[in-house]
């Protein structure tokens, strides 16, 4: 099994890799065996990747913002699906991608946070997305990637999700709270049911205050199947791109840590590298570890 695992931002993929190493420090993903590093792979030479020997299963992970040239907007969506959409072509040519793991910090949904009042910190994992171009949102955008199809209805193996649910006391184990309205035990939730709501085409960080609930509001409004549980770019970019090329027969995974309350970025976000970034990051770090080794590893 080929698996790939893209992350979105430098900042993220800096709290992502701290919580993996955390758990391969404390011998809690043992089969993770680390075989290549290359920082070479990158227009400017500057995208780092690892590879992983995981039983017989191979891991690849990317950062993807070190795709960009430098000195690029790594928001752009529609650079972004061009340059995922390349590496996916690329690394499917080498062999057959059977799972893409995609992980990128967002916002929670209204409904999530009227049951908890509070989720950052916390991570959702689920295959299901509704992806809006907002670019009439964002009267600056740069942006213009091309949605034809509004909702990609996923989940093709339940075994990951049941699996993720049975392992949860292992999967939740090594995860921080976050500095800012935390909730006080960080969770892992995944279900077939679970949607993220992708929001595309804003470049500019001030206009997603209209480009969120414009998104969230048109989803409940179409009444599509599932729970939407994140707002966030990345997962759906990645989707786009998996499709165009691997025709939607490779499953996409997305892995997102919570960091802000719905509409409150501005109150729970302190800044890109802040902590509270790099400690949802960090969760799903610890996440992506342990599904690796506590259900990719036993299941295939």
């Amino acid at each position: 099994m080929n698996i790939m695992i893209l992350v979105n931002k430098d900042f993220e993929y800096a709290g992502y890799r701290a919580g993996v190493d955390s758990r391969i420090r404390a011998n809690a993903a043992s089969n993770l065996n680390e075989i290549a590093y290359d920082t070479g792979v990158g227009p400017d030479k500057l995208h780092m990747s690892r590879m992983y020997k995981l039983g017989v299963n191979t891991v690849r992970e990317y950062c993807i913002c070190y795709l960009f040239p430098a000195g690029a907007n790594t928001s752009n969506s529609e650079m972004k699906y061009s340059l995922v959409r390349n590496l996916i072509k690329q690394e499917a040519e080498k062999n057959f991608i059977d799972l893409i793991i995609s992980v990128s910090t967002g916002e929670s949904t209204p409904e999530i946070d009227d049951e908890y009042k509070t989720v950052n910190g916390c991570v959702y994992i689920g295959d299901n997305f509704f992806v809006r171009d907002c670019s009439d949102c964002d009267t600056n955008t740069t942006s213009y990637l091309k949605v034809d199809n509004q909702y990609y209805k996923g989940w093709v193996d339940n075994k990951i999700s049941d699996s993720i649910k049975s392992k949860k006391e292992q999967i939740e184990a090594g995860m921080k709270t976050t500095p800012r309205c935390p909730n006080p035990k960080p969770f892992v939730c995944a279900g077939k049911d679970l949607v993220s709501l992708g929001v595309v085409n804003v470049v500019n960080y001030s206009a997603y205050g209209d480009a969120d609930p414009t998104t969230y509001n048109e989803y409940i409004a179409k009444r599509q199947v599932g729970q939407p549980v994140c707002l966030e770019t990345t997962h759906v970019v990645v989707k786009m791109a998996e499709d165009a090329v691997m025709g939607d027969r490779t499953p996409v995974l997305f892995v997102t840590p919570i960091v802000d309350r719905y509409e409150h970025f501005n109150d729970d976000v302190d800044d890109k590298w802040g902590h509270q970034n790099l400690t949802s990051s960090y969760n799903a770090g610890v996440v992506v570890a342990n599904i690796l080794e506590n259900v990719i590893n036993e299941l295939y």
